[in-house]
């Protein structure tokens, strides 16, 4: 399988590099960014949050490559747009599945593809991690709707975040948007 997904992801960046000339194919000027299936904005506090349109994937042997490229690319196209994304010297990573019953396809915290999501963040938003670089947290929300959230802040905001989530807070709706 990991064969396959990293074939994926060449034949990926390929076609952007390159596509149908007269004659064949020739090497032309990459293709313009696709909008990949899902955001990133900037929370209250400084808080990254990020929505896939998706839940995490099964993660059985190793963290799935096409979710880090999938989140790449979309800080990457934050970024092209003018904004700058925060850096944290040490980071809480809380990753919120929202599903119904019917919706999910992995029922373990453990067996998801988390890894990935890290993977894609680190040495870009916080130092390379360790245990005392990330902290993460691992949410399941049911919702009708199937979308991953993931918002990283200032470890030093846990606290803050854990009650705006609870609803400790007065605020109608923690994640702006669609992505509810």
């Amino acid at each position: 399988m990991d064969c396959f997904e990293r074939s994926t992801l060449e034949l990926r960046r390929l076609c952007e590099t390159y596509s149908p000339g007269a004659g064949g194919y020739q090497r032309r000027s990459p293709a313009p960014r696709m909008e990949v299936d899902g955001c990133v904005e900037q929370l209250g506090y400084g808080w990254l949050h990020i929505a896939l349109n998706t839940l995490l994937p099964h993660c059985r042997y190793q963290a799935p490559s096409w979710l880090t490229d999938t989140i790449r690319r979309l800080l990457d196209e934050y970024e092209s747009s003018g904004r700058k994304l925060p850096y944290f010297k040490r980071a809480m990573l809380v990753i919120d599945e929202h599903s119904g019953i019917d919706g999910r396809h992995i029922f373990d915290q453990d067996n998801k593809g988390w890894r990935a999501v890290s993977n894609a963040l680190k040495e870009r938003l916080f130092p390379d991690d360790d245990q005392y670089t990330l902290a993460l947290a691992l949410l399941s929300t049911k919702s009708q709707r199937n979308v991953c959230h993931i918002t990283l802040l200032d470890l030093a905001d846990t606290a803050d975040f854990c009650a705006v989530h609870s609803g400790d807070y007065s605020v109608t709706d923690f994640y702006s948007g669609s992505w509810t």
